[in-house]
């Protein structure tokens, strides 16, 4: 069976964005093995962390404008096996500040993705099946997200720490040479030239777009409600409303389940109907808003009952 170059596209793309995500979730369960190892505190462990995802944070958006001027391909290949290269490196560390260096070289490496995958599916998929596709992207980071902390925490009881890093840091190397030998079929997307319409953007005017802040805020807002919910459900429905820990932990599983479901069924959506994706996005901000809304206030009546 010969598949579809879109499919190829999402495939190989969908498979980088799954190791980024992985790798950034998969270093909290070694924290307990490092503090014993190096002997260092819970907040130098977290630096960790902070460290690859703010090296990431503050370098997608110059690596944007590098993507944009020099083609996607060559920073994916780069900017995924460095990110790999430096995952397999941490199990060698025989220091805790060459687990600091290496999580920021992840991060160096990690900040391409998003730049570099966006611009391929656009320029790559077929224009119908856009939105499909984007919600494929998304759909595997979440999945990396999810498997990023189980997986990490089995392999390292049954084979140790370094061991896993050096196991999950290697398991990136054929993905790098899936997509380099198969980098013929990724395309950046096209580029306008801005002067054929009278007049030349910068980067600055492009940033400051209507467009551009509009979905700034958009996905600001949506990051702050999420990362709320993620991080306050549990502990609010156990500790302050009393539920059981149990079904606090199993209404977040089903909040994270619905979300990354619903991107799937975005996409599709997208596709099938593009003259209503602005206004089925807005119906569904202010239902999922609604739904948080009335899940808080049975609670608060369940709470005054008792």
């Amino acid at each position: 069976m010969v598949l579809s170059r879109t499919t190829r596209v999402n495939f190989l793309i969908g498979n980088g964005h799954f190791l980024s995500h992985f790798y950034v979730l998969c270093l909290p369960p070694l924290f307990l093995a490092w503090q014993k190892s190096f002997g260092v505190t819970f907040a130098e462990l977290g630096l960790t962390v902070a460290l690859m995802s703010g090296t990431t944070a503050i370098l997608q958006t110059p690596v944007g404008f590098l993507v944009d001027r020099l083609g996607a391909r060559v920073f994916l290949v780069g900017g995924t096996l460095l990110m790999c290269l430096s995952m397999a490196a941490m199990g060698m560390a025989t220091s805790f500040w060459q687990i600091l260096a290496l999580a920021t070289l992840s991060g160096i490496g990690n900040s391409v993705i998003h730049p570099c995958d966006y611009a391929i599916i656009s320029g790559s998929v077929d224009h119908d099946r856009m939105g499909a596709s984007f919600a494929l992207h998304t759909f595997s980071g979440n999945l990396g997200f999810a498997a990023g902390p189980p997986v990490m925490a089995l392999l390292a009881v049954t084979m140790g720490w370094r061991s896993s890093l050096l196991l999950v840091g290697l398991v990136g190397i054929p993905v790098v040479l899936a997509i380099l030998l198969q980098s013929a079929i990724l395309k950046d997307q096209v580029r306008h030239d801005p002067t054929q319409a009278g007049e030349a953007l910068t980067g600055r005017a492009v940033l400051l777009s209507r467009t551009m802040l509009l979905f700034f805020g958009f996905y600001l807002l949506g990051s702050m409600a999420g990362a709320g919910v993620q991080a306050w459900l549990i502990t609010v429905l156990h500790a302050v409303k009393g539920m059981d820990l149990a079904i606090a932990s199993a209404a977040l599983t089903g909040y994270m389940a619905g979300s990354t479901c619903g991107v799937l069924l975005g996409g599709w959506f997208a596709d099938a109907h593009r003259a209503h994706v602005q206004g089925f996005a807005v119906s569904l901000t202010i239902v999922s808003a609604v739904l948080v809304l009335v899940v808080a206030v049975l609670l608060c009546c369940c709470r005054r009952r008792r």
